[in-house]
């Protein structure tokens, strides 16, 4: 979650974005079948919390039952190793993004530790479930607002959720070769002023690419003033996170006053000769199950116990781990965030996660001709699969 990560500078490291230009070739079949395959995985986990999300479950369990998920479906594929210029290589798989559960007021990537002051969903909880599966370090990330126990959903949460649900299927349908980055803080303003809610500042849409969560196109939906925004075209082969958080508070501000840091993302381009013993083994065990993707500490903790939280301090001062802070909005505020991973191929978007939204009713709709005309466009997806379809259809009517 892009919002989160509080270096700035972490999106354009050196390190992280060089690579074959290929990597990204998305008519490649075998990377497209990479991102298709773990943009199931992930749906099939956001399932599983879903499933689980009742009044009264707790957030570490919600957590917990999503990355098992992620690990169920991704040690099922690529079990063997496979062959590179003759040598045998251990295709690397797994979680693209802990799971988090974040309630109400709380913006995200809070993936609690077991020593955290426990959260339990209440009724009317209106909570955002977030996390992502990679496949040979091809990423496909999600993120879904549900409200706790309701089957509709009216008022304020309503509002909230909707200017989420709605700014995302606009510019998904936005979304082409040529469409300029700036067309999309245009969808949202308006969006936000028809629902009477606030876009979330440092919340952004960005591009991913093999093994990086953040890569270089970064599209703030509700830019801060001083913020220098990049003016760029939509292009083929784009992978975007479109990510979307409104909140029904007035500023947009999120903080992270609470100190609370759950996950963490290995600096890549940093080393340093760590001095304690507790610091080298953790900064080992982070290289070894996560050496450039996003994960919670909980799941560092569970392996090395006491150790890792004596390391820590050491291994944060030199910045060789950045943090994913859980920012807030003022207690009694809601937000809704909806993040799809989508693909810009030749033959248009493919969206890989998602779900169908939660049932809202608002009093409030929107006027501005240009969005309700492209809400009301179908999606223009990848012709290959229709025609898949359509032969598997002739050889079923024979």
């Amino acid at each position: 979650s892009t919002q989160m990560s509080s270096d700035d500078d972490s999106r354009s490291g050196g390190s992280e974005e060089s690579g074959e230009p290929d990597m990204n070739n998305l008519s490649n079949p075998d990377i497209m079948s990479k991102y298709r395959t773990a943009g199931d995985f992930a749906n099939y986990a956001l399932e599983q919390v879903i499933a689980a999300c009742k009044p009264g479950s707790k957030v570490l369990d919600l957590c917990k039952i999503g990355d098992a998920a992620i690990i169920q479906k991704t040690d099922t594929v690529f079990t063997k190793p496979v062959l590179i210029d003759g040598e045998k290589h251990k295709v690397e798989k797994g979680i693209g993004f802990p799971t988090c559960v974040s309630v109400n007021h709380v913006l995200g990537n809070f993936s609690p530790r077991e020593s955290e002051k426990e959260v339990v969903l209440q009724e009317g909880d209106v909570a955002k479930i977030e996390l992502g599966v990679h496949l040979d370090g091809y990423i496909a990330i999600v993120t879904h607002t549900l409200v706790v126990g309701e089957d509709e959903t009216t008022g304020r949460k309503a509002d909230v959720i909707l200017a989420a649900q709605k700014s995302l299927e606009a510019t998904l349908r936005l979304l082409k070769p040529g469409t300029k980055s700036s067309e999309v803080g245009d969808i949202v303003k308006k969006v936000a002023a028809a629902y009477g809610v606030t876009a979330v500042e440092g919340v952004a849409v960005n591009t991913m690419k093999r093994f990086v969560i953040e890569a270089n196109k970064h599209i703030p939906i509700n830019p801060r003033p001083e913020e220098k925004l990049d003016q760029f075209e939509i292009e083929e082969n784009d992978v975007f996170a479109l990510e979307f958080a409104f909140t029904t508070g007035d500023s947009g501000k999120c903080s992270d006053k609470d100190g609370i840091i759950t996950i963490f993302r290995r600096a890549v381009d940093v080393t340093y000769m760590l001095k304690l013993k507790a610091s080298r083994q953790l900064l080992t065990e982070v290289n070894a199950v996560s050496p450039s993707l996003p994960f919670s500490f909980r799941s560092i903790e569970t392996k090395l116990g006491a150790t890792a939280k004596l390391g820590l301090r050491e291994v944060l001062e030199h910045q060789l781990l950045n943090p994913y802070p859980v920012l807030t909005d003022k207690k009694g505020e809601f937000i809704a965030t909806f993040k799809c991973t989508c693909l810009v191929t030749a033959n248009g978007m493919v969206k890989i996660t998602g779900r169908e939204y939660p049932k809202c009713v608002s009093e409030k709709t929107i006027q501005d001709e240009k969005i309700v005309k492209l809400l009301n466009t179908p999606i223009k997806t990848s012709k290959s699969k229709n025609k898949k379809k359509k032969s598997a259809k002739k050889s079923a009517e024979k």
